[in-house]
Protein backbone atom coordinates (compact mmCIF):
# COMPACT_ATOMS: atom_id res chain seq x y z
CA UNK A 1 0.00 0.00 0.00
CA UNK A 2 0.85 3.35 -0.83
CA UNK A 3 1.33 6.08 1.82
CA UNK A 4 2.15 9.87 1.52
CA UNK A 5 4.79 11.17 3.23
CA UNK A 6 2.81 13.94 4.61
CA UNK A 7 1.25 12.68 7.43
CA UNK A 8 1.51 12.52 11.30
CA UNK A 9 3.81 9.80 11.64
CA UNK A 10 6.07 11.87 9.48
CA UNK A 11 5.77 14.91 11.33
CA UNK A 12 8.43 16.00 13.70
CA UNK A 13 6.23 16.38 16.70
CA UNK A 14 4.35 12.82 16.30
CA UNK A 15 5.31 10.43 18.96
CA UNK A 16 4.19 6.86 18.67
CA UNK A 17 1.51 5.39 20.94
CA UNK A 18 1.32 1.80 22.22
CA UNK A 19 -1.02 1.26 19.71
CA UNK A 20 -1.08 0.26 16.25
CA UNK A 21 -0.60 2.94 13.80
CA UNK A 22 -1.44 5.47 16.62
CA UNK A 23 0.74 8.55 18.32
CA UNK A 24 0.87 11.59 20.33
CA UNK A 25 1.12 15.01 18.84
CA UNK A 26 3.16 16.76 21.09
CA UNK A 27 2.70 20.47 18.52
CA UNK A 28 3.59 22.87 21.08
CA UNK A 29 0.82 25.32 18.61
CA UNK A 30 -1.83 23.14 19.19
CA UNK A 31 -1.38 21.61 22.68
CA UNK A 32 -0.14 22.95 26.02
CA UNK A 33 3.29 21.08 27.54
CA UNK A 34 2.19 17.65 28.76
CA UNK A 35 -1.01 17.14 27.06
CA UNK A 36 -1.77 13.76 25.02
CA UNK A 37 -3.76 14.15 22.03
CA UNK A 38 -4.17 10.90 20.23
CA UNK A 39 -4.18 10.83 16.11
CA UNK A 40 -4.18 8.48 13.78
CA UNK A 41 -0.48 7.69 12.08
CA UNK A 42 -1.77 7.47 8.59
CA UNK A 43 -3.47 10.90 8.33
CA UNK A 44 -2.97 14.55 8.88
CA UNK A 45 -4.91 15.32 12.47
CA UNK A 46 -3.96 19.04 12.14
CA UNK A 47 -5.63 19.43 8.60
CA UNK A 48 -8.14 21.92 7.88
CA UNK A 49 -10.25 20.68 4.88
CA UNK A 50 -13.17 22.83 4.50
CA UNK A 51 -10.42 26.18 3.77
CA UNK A 52 -10.38 27.67 0.49
CA UNK A 53 -6.69 26.36 0.77
CA UNK A 54 -6.02 23.64 2.97
CA UNK A 55 -3.39 23.98 5.38
CA UNK A 56 -1.88 22.15 8.20
CA UNK A 57 1.22 22.28 11.19
CA UNK A 58 2.61 19.55 9.46
CA UNK A 59 6.66 19.77 9.77
CA UNK A 60 9.07 17.45 8.31
CA UNK A 61 10.52 14.99 10.89
CA UNK A 62 12.29 11.71 11.16
CA UNK A 63 10.61 9.08 13.07
CA UNK A 64 12.25 5.00 13.95
CA UNK A 65 9.53 2.86 12.53
CA UNK A 66 10.56 0.70 15.53
CA UNK A 67 9.25 2.84 17.85
CA UNK A 68 5.62 1.72 16.47
CA UNK A 69 3.48 -0.89 18.40
CA UNK A 70 3.53 -3.06 15.04
CA UNK A 71 6.41 -2.27 13.59
CA UNK A 72 6.48 -1.77 9.63
CA UNK A 73 8.84 -3.19 6.82
CA UNK A 74 9.83 -0.41 4.52
CA UNK A 75 10.89 -0.97 0.96
CA UNK A 76 12.87 1.42 -0.74
CA UNK A 77 12.93 0.77 -5.47
CA UNK A 78 12.62 -2.60 -4.65
CA UNK A 79 15.06 -3.19 -1.38
CA UNK A 80 14.75 -2.83 2.63
CA UNK A 81 15.22 0.43 3.69
CA UNK A 82 15.29 2.52 7.33
CA UNK A 83 12.62 4.86 7.65
CA UNK A 84 15.77 6.97 8.98
CA UNK A 85 17.39 6.75 6.02
CA UNK A 86 18.04 10.31 4.79
CA UNK A 87 17.36 9.22 1.19
CA UNK A 88 13.69 9.21 2.87
CA UNK A 89 13.54 12.39 3.57
CA UNK A 90 15.59 13.76 0.52
CA UNK A 91 13.83 12.33 -2.19
CA UNK A 92 10.42 13.46 -3.60
CA UNK A 93 9.30 9.48 -4.06
CA UNK A 94 7.15 7.42 -1.59
CA UNK A 95 8.45 4.14 -0.43
CA UNK A 96 6.38 1.26 0.23
CA UNK A 97 5.36 0.13 3.50
CA UNK A 98 4.75 -3.27 4.45
CA UNK A 99 2.70 -4.22 7.84
CA UNK A 100 4.08 -6.75 10.13
CA UNK A 101 2.29 -8.88 12.66
CA UNK A 102 3.19 -8.12 15.77
CA UNK A 103 2.87 -9.66 19.25
CA UNK A 104 -0.43 -7.94 21.07
CA UNK A 105 -0.17 -6.66 24.24
CA UNK A 106 -3.43 -7.63 25.47
CA UNK A 107 -2.44 -10.89 23.86
CA UNK A 108 0.30 -11.27 25.87
CA UNK A 109 -1.47 -10.11 29.14
CA UNK A 110 -4.33 -12.89 28.90
CA UNK A 111 -1.89 -15.76 28.04
CA UNK A 112 1.13 -14.97 30.04
CA UNK A 113 -0.09 -13.56 33.09
CA UNK A 114 -2.87 -15.93 34.60
CA UNK A 115 -0.11 -18.61 33.51
CA UNK A 116 2.93 -16.86 35.89
CA UNK A 117 -0.53 -16.06 38.35
CA UNK A 118 -1.43 -20.20 38.15
CA UNK A 119 2.27 -21.28 38.53
CA UNK A 120 2.86 -18.98 41.88
CA UNK A 121 -0.57 -20.36 43.16
CA UNK A 122 0.37 -24.19 42.92
CA UNK A 123 3.66 -22.97 44.22
CA UNK A 124 2.25 -21.23 47.27
CA UNK A 125 -0.42 -24.70 47.73
CA UNK A 126 2.25 -26.99 47.25
CA UNK A 127 4.54 -25.48 49.85
CA UNK A 128 1.90 -24.73 52.15
CA UNK A 129 0.38 -28.38 51.87
CA UNK A 130 4.33 -29.15 52.74
CA UNK A 131 4.45 -27.19 55.75
CA UNK A 132 1.11 -28.35 57.04
CA UNK A 133 2.28 -32.25 56.92
CA UNK A 134 5.50 -31.21 58.23
CA UNK A 135 3.74 -29.70 61.72
CA UNK A 136 1.33 -32.70 62.15
CA UNK A 137 4.64 -34.87 61.68
CA UNK A 138 6.07 -33.50 64.85
CA UNK A 139 2.96 -32.95 66.77
CA UNK A 140 3.45 -36.99 66.70
CA UNK A 141 0.19 -39.07 67.19
CA UNK A 142 -2.71 -38.00 68.30
CA UNK A 143 -3.43 -38.53 72.04
CA UNK A 144 -5.51 -41.52 73.35
CA UNK A 145 -8.69 -39.83 74.92
CA UNK A 146 -9.23 -40.44 78.69
CA UNK A 147 -11.89 -43.34 79.45
CA UNK A 148 -15.26 -41.93 80.13
CA UNK A 149 -16.17 -41.41 83.75
CA UNK A 150 -18.36 -43.88 85.33
CA UNK A 151 -20.41 -43.24 88.32
CA UNK A 152 -21.86 -45.80 90.33
CA UNK A 153 -25.31 -44.57 91.09
CA UNK A 154 -26.21 -46.48 94.91
CA UNK A 155 -29.22 -48.66 94.12
CA UNK A 156 -31.53 -47.38 96.60
CA UNK A 157 -32.34 -49.92 99.58
CA UNK A 158 -35.89 -49.50 101.09
CA UNK A 159 -36.25 -49.69 104.41
CA UNK A 160 -37.05 -52.76 106.17
CA UNK A 161 -40.93 -52.31 108.06
CA UNK A 162 -40.49 -52.22 111.30
CA UNK A 163 -41.79 -55.64 113.18
CA UNK A 164 -44.82 -55.16 115.11
CA UNK A 165 -44.75 -56.37 119.06
CA UNK A 166 -45.75 -60.23 119.34
CA UNK A 167 -49.51 -60.35 120.50
CA UNK A 168 -50.37 -61.03 124.20
CA UNK A 169 -53.34 -61.92 125.43
CA UNK A 170 -54.09 -59.25 128.06
CA UNK A 171 -57.54 -57.32 129.41
CA UNK A 172 -58.46 -55.08 126.82
CA UNK A 173 -57.08 -56.54 123.47
CA UNK A 174 -58.64 -59.01 121.29
CA UNK A 175 -58.93 -63.19 121.54
CA UNK A 176 -59.73 -66.08 119.09
CA UNK A 177 -61.16 -69.72 120.02
CA UNK A 178 -58.89 -72.18 118.60
CA UNK A 179 -58.01 -75.72 118.26
CA UNK A 180 -61.31 -77.26 120.37
CA UNK A 181 -62.38 -79.13 116.99
CA UNK A 182 -65.85 -80.41 116.95
CA UNK A 183 -66.20 -80.25 121.07
CA UNK A 184 -65.80 -76.83 121.60
CA UNK A 185 -64.79 -74.19 124.13
CA UNK A 186 -66.83 -74.13 127.45
CA UNK A 187 -67.69 -70.33 128.24
CA UNK A 188 -67.68 -70.32 131.99
CA UNK A 189 -69.81 -68.30 134.59
CA UNK A 190 -66.44 -68.52 136.77
CA UNK A 191 -63.16 -69.76 136.49
CA UNK A 192 -62.54 -73.34 137.18
CA UNK A 193 -64.36 -76.28 135.62
CA UNK A 194 -66.77 -77.12 138.19
CA UNK A 195 -68.66 -73.83 137.32
CA UNK A 196 -71.70 -73.74 134.99
CA UNK A 197 -71.34 -73.40 131.17
CA UNK A 198 -73.18 -70.67 130.02
CA UNK A 199 -72.68 -71.29 125.86
CA UNK A 200 -70.28 -73.53 124.01
CA UNK A 201 -67.93 -71.32 121.25
CA UNK A 202 -67.00 -72.66 118.02
CA UNK A 203 -63.12 -72.07 115.98
CA UNK A 204 -62.93 -68.74 115.41
CA UNK A 205 -65.51 -67.14 117.37
CA UNK A 206 -64.25 -63.45 118.28
CA UNK A 207 -63.58 -62.60 122.21
CA UNK A 208 -63.11 -59.59 124.11
CA UNK A 209 -60.67 -60.03 127.23
CA UNK A 210 -62.41 -57.61 130.02
CA UNK A 211 -60.05 -59.41 132.66
CA UNK A 212 -57.62 -61.85 134.47
CA UNK A 213 -55.84 -64.16 134.58
CA UNK A 214 -56.57 -66.26 137.27
CA UNK A 215 -55.35 -69.81 138.13
CA UNK A 216 -58.17 -72.65 139.05
CA UNK A 217 -57.84 -76.64 138.52
CA UNK A 218 -53.99 -76.38 136.97
CA UNK A 219 -55.57 -73.57 134.41
CA UNK A 220 -55.04 -70.15 133.99
CA UNK A 221 -58.90 -68.46 133.43
CA UNK A 222 -60.17 -65.22 131.72
CA UNK A 223 -63.04 -63.36 131.81
CA UNK A 224 -64.40 -62.59 128.29
CA UNK A 225 -67.18 -61.47 126.58
CA UNK A 226 -68.37 -62.98 123.13
CA UNK A 227 -68.49 -60.75 119.98
CA UNK A 228 -71.15 -62.56 117.91
CA UNK A 229 -73.88 -62.72 121.10
CA UNK A 230 -72.68 -60.61 124.01
CA UNK A 231 -72.22 -63.57 126.66
CA UNK A 232 -69.66 -62.71 129.11
CA UNK A 233 -67.61 -65.46 131.24
CA UNK A 234 -64.58 -67.25 131.98
CA UNK A 235 -62.63 -69.84 129.68
CA UNK A 236 -59.41 -71.32 129.82
CA UNK A 237 -56.07 -69.97 128.24
CA UNK A 238 -55.14 -73.16 126.84
CA UNK A 239 -57.41 -72.97 123.65
CA UNK A 240 -57.36 -68.81 123.31
CA UNK A 241 -54.68 -67.19 120.86
CA UNK A 242 -54.32 -63.23 120.83
CA UNK A 243 -55.04 -61.56 117.27
CA UNK A 244 -55.00 -57.82 116.51
CA UNK A 245 -57.53 -55.77 116.93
Amino acid sequence: MLLSRRRCSTCRFYEPAPIWRKGWCRNPQLFPEGANHLVEGHLIDCAKPFQLFRTDHWEAGVHPVAREAAPADVVWNGEAASIDSPSLADDGSEPEVRPRRAVRGPLLQRVALPACAGMVLATLVFFGSRAVLGREADAGPLPTPPAPLVVAVPTPVPSPEPTPPPLVLEAGGTAEVTGTGSDGLALRRGPGRNQPVIRVLRDGARLSVQGGPQESDGHQWWQVAAAESGDAGWTAQDWLAPVAQ
